[in-house]
């Protein structure tokens, strides 16, 4: 019987309840279906120009995770560290069961791993990060730089009966590849490989998948024979026993600890104790060693096998960019559909408040971040239409294309990585409190892809890379010399570009000559700036290098790439404005 305090306690209760039911039943004063259909977009269309022939791929990967009841109310945001790294193998589990992919398909459509990387994002970047470290860095490591005889590892890895894991960052170094001091020692009486981590700084660290799970590496040593370094090689290496996982003798490997986002990741450390590996275990696609101990390789200059040996990054680098670029289309999804249906305030003789998106502030806050990602997304699209296109020429050792390929995917991924991370940063606040919420995925958005500014390249390095192949070019140019670089077709010796004449209209054309105009400019400035500070320093170009860099670098390959945007940007809307 209901008496006393108890009573008036059910009643509250009853009335809440009855509360709870009305505002829950009770329609919107403004929906997201009233801003749709005031839209005049063709959906169909924008699909196609953002995602091109992937669409049924996209939908089938989606459509899976949604009807998945364990992946389709996905969190991890009440999880620990632990159970975080639990769940995100378990949905790389799923998903892999339903990829279902087969070494003809792997080959086939090198863009697939990139396009993969999207969708996964989308739903989480932890699952997307730990699948690519194996079928874009270990995976494709193996495919471009091994040779018939790594087949076996290849197949392994595609059925996932190997997990792999990229071994090439160290304590002491990261985006200095050739000062790794990892060693790979041939030893001709048993053909093996003796990998070695000679101290501290040299292991193995921030390797994803090599604290708990992965059972393979694709391990980069200095490459010794009889006491003489070949330079960074790569290699494949067993690190646990498949049977029982335990890590194998002459090996210790270690958890890095958390991290401030992409705790699904289980990153650790490797360090060599006299560890021994067939000598077949060398990927040759570049070099080789003979049972006795020869050394041999097709590319005689160094620098150049160096580089060639790398090309695996670039796919990394290109999953990398497209990944950043889908955390902002998710921010940006979000942010746009809370300005949407949040009212704040609104007109004196108005009852109603008015949706915030109504606002020029809302609409000076987003939209222009709207923009930069149809812009990237765009140039991020043709550069994989480049890079797949044109995978014979990028890896063969004569080929031009390589050097300026490596200088667009360098900015390119560091100029998407800053627009990202700082877009973020400014839509996280425009859904208010709200936004600080875990479960408005601001927070593992903003925690999650800052890293993207240092794996894969740091920014503040790879701009200097693309600067210094604008500056190679130039020098070209200047001496009437021509060059081969598509990108670039614009540059001229400074003469040459001070005698052009301004354009007549503002169209965007026109718009185009103007960034062409400003980036060859800048590239000039830092070549009279840097050789101005070639003869302050005596001829030390080290010592000019770094007195100019900080400087031009950033302005000047972020005007080359705006170059390069723009462009793609224009030619997709006019090769859609076509269609329609």
């Amino acid at each position: 019987m209901e008496t006393g305090q108890g009573s008036n306690r059910l009643t509250v209760l009853r009335n809440q309840m009855k509360a709870s039911k009305l505002m829950f039943e009770a329609p919107p004063r403004n929906n997201l279906d009233v801003m749709r259909n005031k839209s005049t977009i063709n959906q169909n269309m924008l699909r196609d120009a953002l995602f091109g022939g992937y669409v049924s791929l996209r939908e089938r990967l989606f459509k899976f995770i949604i009807n998945d009841p364990e992946l389709r109310h996905w969190t991890l945001s009440d999880s620990n560290r632990k159970e975080q790294r639990y769940q995100t193998s378990m949905a790389i589990k799923k998903i892999i069961r339903e990829l279902n992919l087969s070494l003809d398909d792997y080959k086939k459509d090198p863009a697939f791993p990139i396009v993969l990387t999207d969708v996964l994002t989308a739903f989480d970047q932890g699952v997307s990060v730990k699948l690519g470290v194996h079928l874009i860095l270990y995976l494709k490591t193996l495919t471009n730089m091994g040779s018939a005889r790594h087949q076996l590892f290849v197949q392994s890895a595609l059925n996932f009966e190997d997990l792999g894991c990229f071994a090439l960052t160290e304590l002491g170094h990261g985006s200095n590849v050739r000062g790794i001091q990892t060693t790979a020692t041939y030893d001709r009486k048993s053909r093996e490989f003796i990998i070695n981590t000679p101290n501290d700084e040299a292991m193995k660290f921030w390797i994803g998948g090599a604290a708990q799970t992965a059972n393979m590496a694709a391990v980069w040593a200095q490459l010794y024979i009889d006491n003489k370094c070949y330079g960074v090689h790569a290699f494949v290496v067993p690190l646990r026993n498949k049977r029982d996982c335990t890590v194998l003798p002459g090996i210790t490997i270690g958890d890095c600890g958390p991290k401030a986002g992409l705790n699904g990741i289980d990153n650790g450390f490797i360090i060599f104790r006299d560890f021994r590996i067939p000598r077949e275990n060398l990927l040759n696609k570049f070099s080789s060693v003979s049972e006795d101990g020869e050394f041999s390789s097709e590319i005689k200059n160094p620098d150049k096998r160096f580089g060639m040996s790398l090309l695996s990054l670039s796919t990394g680098r290109l999953a990398v960019s497209q990944g950043t670029l889908t955390g902002l289309r998710t921010g940006l999804t979000i942010g746009l559909r809370y300005a949407a249906v949040r009212r704040q305030f609104g007109p004196p003789d108005s009852k109603e408040e008015q949706v915030i998106l109504d606002y020029p502030l809302t609409q000076y806050r987003i939209l222009p971040l709207l923009a930069k990602y149809f812009a990237l997304a765009f140039a991020q699209n043709s550069i994989v239409d480049l890079w797949v296109e044109n995978q014979d020429l990028i890896y063969d050792k004569k080929s031009q294309l390589l050097p300026e390929i490596h200088a667009l995917l360098s900015i390119h991924k560091a100029q998407v990585a800053w627009v990202v991370v700082g877009g973020l940063v400014e839509l996280r606040p425009v859904c208010g409190g709200l936004g600080y919420s875990t479960f408005s995925r601001f927070g593992s958005l903003i925690a999650d892809g800052d890293v993207n500014q240092t794996y894969e390249g740091d920014n503040a390095v790879l701009v200097q890379q693309t600067a210094k192949y604008l500056l190679d070019k130039y020098r070209l140019v200047s001496q009437k010399t021509p060059i081969d670089s598509e990108t670039l077709s614009y540059l001229l010796p400074e003469a040459d570009l001070l005698a052009l004449k301004a354009p007549d209209d503002l169209s965007p054309r026109a718009l185009i000559k103007i960034l062409e105009f400003r980036s060859n400019l800048l590239i000039i400035l830092m070549n009279r700036e840097l050789a101005n500070a070639v003869a302050k320093h005596q001829g030390n170009l080290y010592d000019a290098w770094q007195a100019v860099q900080p400087y031009f670098s950033r302005e000047t390959a972020t005007a080359y790439h705006n170059v390069y945007v723009a462009n793609q940007f224009l030619r997709t809307v006019e090769a859609f404005s076509d269609r329609q």
